[in-house]
């Protein structure tokens, strides 16, 4: 009897060919290509082939698996879907939709969305391409999120140094803990030399060894193919041509939820011009000022000058905004329902100025009083954070308007611009903005854009209808919002105890990566609820990275959400999710512990 295992496409490539193992002889556990099938027996192969083929029709896609040959008789055992890499699962369902075997949607119903995020941005023929001119500085193991280029930085204050300089930063640490915060803040990927399971927003590699790196040169991190190469790397692979091309081509023709974009830093409002966002769902104003250490001493003076009533600091700051916001504004322009919701200052002031004065050189003479204070809060993330810090000196929040005022007064672009307040739980709070706004568009002689608010706070999720008449749009900030319903931080809770705390409190998965349906979730759908039965005109929308895992179905229809915000390297992954959450291809969340 002669035995094996086949495989109807190859698991490394996708290509359409018969490949697997056999073993000729029972009395030899040696295990030969199936060639050697082909060159003794090719009627046998030829009967393979053909039930292989038969089974992938009825499979509806590739397949794996064991075959006996017994008296000239093929027969097919244990089949099964066929386990490959995600390159090569792209590419099979790519050559199924091609032949007609599925549909685009049965396509992406067998793709998980964190396939996506593992989508190589480096093709095979760039790898050996880069192998071939020595390029190669070290091999580990990555998390799939594709690549990063920057300095290698070894602590905090190094890579504090090299962003200072407006350099993109590699973080280099033996191990990924409390004290290399600092660093994630800046960095835009890491190696390390142990494990971190639990790292999954930047590119991870792990590699055994780092005392052979220098810092003085670029790099880039590849964790899709788990190596890391010297010098720039200018992929050949178009756009067009990479894995993701058919992915995107299916999704706009299964339609479904509006997904837009967070945007990380201005100069990647440029990218969507090529993408299929159209929308900018979150752009934070802080991030207006942390390109350079000059737009840092404009925002230091901005808030210098908002405590001491001096207009000439948030005049300047007037004007970055300005610029940034006209910049963002002619870069949606192409597409005529293209939407920039811009949220208003909200980084955790003693986080900042933390930061400043340990690494930018920022002395106590360069801050007023009130600032300097505050570096003695024990509770940054909830502590006087932007809107509350507006809020006692409104000169800061008028700054932020007259300059977005200032970038529609000049573009014209009045429908497109959205204004978020952050963190807000009381309706006095968003009078008081609102009418704020509303003088300083009059002043402009402009009309007020939509003015709408996060919902990232237990209270304002549980009082949401008493925000009704004065918010145009509302969006979950979910980052926020599991941080206070679980009182856990997320910038500090997975550098040291969350793993640990995860397995020891019963919840199976991490709220910061996949949302908590049965605590968060059912605050969010309390508060729609609570919305739409005042307006049902009023758009809801959801920015947090926990959008991109997905959601039980049974809270998805009860959200009803009008669109969904998340990282630009997310977006696919996200359509997909809620694609399959539309089908109801979602379980329950395993975080269902009271």
């Amino acid at each position: 009897m002669i035995e094996g295992r086949l495989f109807s496409r190859d698991p490394k490539s996708g290509l359409k060919r018969l490949s697997g193992s056999v073993l000729l002889d029972p009395k030899s556990p040696t295990e030969l290509p199936l060639f050697c099938l082909q060159q003794r027996y090719p009627q046998i192969v030829v009967q393979l082939e053909g039930l292989v083929a038969a089974r992938e029709r009825e499979h509806g896609g590739a397949v794996q698996c064991r075959f006996q040959v017994v008296d000239e008789q093929a027969v097919l055992t244990e089949v099964e879907d066929l386990k490959c890499s995600v390159e090569a699962k792209l590419r099979i369902l790519k050559d199924l939709v091609e032949e007609g075997s599925l549909t685009c949607g049965q396509a992406l119903e067998r793709l998980e969305p964190f396939d996506l995020r593992q989508c190589p941005q480096i093709s095979k023929r760039d790898v050996h391409r880069l192998k071939n001119e020595g390029r190669l500085m070290a091999e580990g193991s990555g998390n799939g999120l594709g690549i990063a280029a920057g300095y290698l930085a070894f602590d905090a204050e190094s890579a504090w140094k090299i962003h200072a300089r407006n350099k993109p930063v590699l973080l280099v640490t033996q191990r990924l803990d409390l004290g290399s915060k600092d660093a994630l803040e800046v960095c835009q990927g890491v190696l390390s030399s142990e494990p971190a399971p639990w790292f999954r927003e930047k590119p991870l590699l792990v590699i055994p060894a780092l005392d052979n790196l220098r810092p003085d040169r670029d790099y880039i991190l590849d964790s899709t193919h788990h190596k890391l190469w010297r010098g720039c790397v200018e992929p050949e692979m178009a756009p067009g041509e990479t894995a993701l091309a058919p992915i995107r081509s299916w999704l706009r023709s299964v339609g479904g939820l509006d997904v837009r974009c967070n945007l990380s830093s201005v100069d990647e409002a440029e990218s969507l011009a090529g993408s299929d966002v159209h929308s900018v769902g979150l752009c934070r104003a802080e991030l207006f000022f942390q390109s350079s250490p000059q737009r840092l001493e404009v925002l230091r003076e901005a808030l210098n000058g908002a405590i001491a009533g001096e207009k000439s600091g948030t005049d300047a700051m007037a004007a970055v905004i300005a610029a940034d916001v006209e910049r963002l504004l002619k870069a949606l322009s192409p597409h005529r329902d293209a939407v920039l919701t811009l949220r208003f200052f909200d980084a955790p002031l003693s986080r900042m100025l933390t930061l400043w004065t340990r690494y930018l050189g920022v002395t106590r003479e360069q801050l007023h009083d009130f600032l300097w204070g505050l570096l003695e809060e024990r509770n940054s993330t909830q502590g006087l954070r932007g809107g509350r810090f507006s809020l006692l000196f409104p000169a800061f929040f008028e700054a932020q308007v007259r300059g977005a005022g200032l970038a529609l007064k000049r573009t014209g672009e009045k429908g497109r611009l959205q204004l978020m307040l952050p963190g807000v739980s009381t309706v006095e709070e968003v009078r008081f903005f609102h009418r704020r706004a509303d003088s300083v568009f009059r002043s402009l002689e402009l009309e007020p854009p939509c003015f709408g608010m996060m919902l990232e706070t237990p209270r304002a999720c549980l009082l949401a209808d008493r925000f009704v008449e004065d918010c145009d749009f509302f969006s979950f900030g979910t980052g926020d919002l599991t941080e206070s319903v679980f009182a856990l931080s997320r910038y500090d809770a997975p550098l040291s105890f969350l793993a640990e705390f995860l397995d020891a409190s019963g919840l199976s998965e991490d709220p910061f990566k996949r949302l908590d349906s049965t605590g968060v979730g059912e605050l969010m759908a309390l508060a729609c609820q609570k919305i739409r039965a005042h307006r049902d005109d009023v758009e809801i929308g959801w920015c947090g990275a926990q959008a991109v895992h997905g959601v039980p179905n049974d809270l998805w229809e009860r959200l009803n959400l009008d669109y969904v915000s998340v990282p630009l390297n997310s977006v696919e992954a996200t359509r997909l999710s809620a694609f399959q959450s539309s089908l109801g291809l979602h379980a329950p969340s395993e975080n269902t512990n009271p």
